[in-house]
């Protein structure tokens, strides 16, 4: 109970901690990006802004891809940050949400598209659940290892009884273990890596979606097309709410004009 408690702990305190540097990050990079844009320096902050702010800039690029940006949203695991950035991503360019969205947008995706951005898919799952593998042979490896280990210096234990340990322990010797276990825990570590990479192909596709097939979507649901992004977006805050809960909230009443097709 209290080795349970103990790693339950200090699991809690590393994400935090991790979710908290990637707080503060995100929090300056918008900082410096905000005081190079006032309102009164922002005609020529943004004729020159690859200047003004170079190295915000090049930073706030890099990150973009990798983390939601709104701290809010972050998460501690690198790969929980990328995908959520990927569905977050239609919200700040379109106001779409883009998990309410994406599983009708795919049933229109063009079949090379969803092949491709199956694939992609299917590596990232197949990485990650190869690292949790790793892992989960890992952990107990290393746990069987320092038992062994520790166990002659504890004989008046049950389990460190003489008969016990070398019957567990007949096979494969302590440092044995614990050298599958590190070695495991290597190879998890880089599948985890790998899956990171394959995460970034799929959230590549995702993007790419809503960046080509949106407006073939709206077609579909038999909105009329807009000429403006801010027409677009009050389209899809309104496809949101549809979505939602429609009328549902007792909100004022949806107004919706549909487009129909000609046949």
């Amino acid at each position: 109970m209290f080795l349970r408690k103990t790693m339950i702990f200090f699991i809690r305190e590393y994400w935090h901690a991790a979710k908290s540097r990637h707080i503060q990050q995100i929090q300056s990079l918008k900082n410096d990006l905000r005081s190079g844009l006032s309102q009164e320096k922002r005609d020529e902050c943004l004729d020159k802004f690859g200047n003004c702010r170079p190295n915000a800039l090049e930073e706030f690029i890099n990150l973009e891809p990798f983390y939601p940006i709104e701290p809010d949203l972050l998460l501690p695991t690198r790969l929980g940050n990328l995908l959520r950035s990927c569905m977050y991503y239609p919200q700040r360019r379109y106001s779409i949400d883009g998990n309410l969205l994406w599983p009708r947008l795919k049933s229109i995706l063009p079949k090379e598209f969803l092949e491709e951005k199956d694939d992609s898919e299917a590596r990232l799952i197949f990485m990650l659940n190869s690292s949790l593998l790793a892992y989960l042979i890992a952990v107990p490896s290393i746990m069987g290892g320092l038992f062994g280990a520790i166990c002659p210096h504890f004989r008046s234990w049950n389990y460190c009884s003489t008969a016990y340990y070398k019957q567990a322990y007949s096979t494969i010797l302590p440092i044995n273990f614990l050298i599958i276990g590190i070695l495991f825990g290597v190879f998890g570590y880089l599948l985890y890596h790998l899956a990171v990479s394959a995460g970034e192909t799929f959230s590549s596709y995702v993007r790419t979606g809503f960046d080509l097939y949106r407006f073939d979507l709206l077609k579909k649901l038999n909105f009329e097309i807009p000429a403006t992004i801010e027409k677009e977006r009050v389209i899809w805050n309104k496809v949101n709410e549809l979505f939602t809960a429609g009328d549902d909230l007792g909100l004022s009443p949806l107004k919706i004009e549909y487009k129909h097709q000609k046949e």
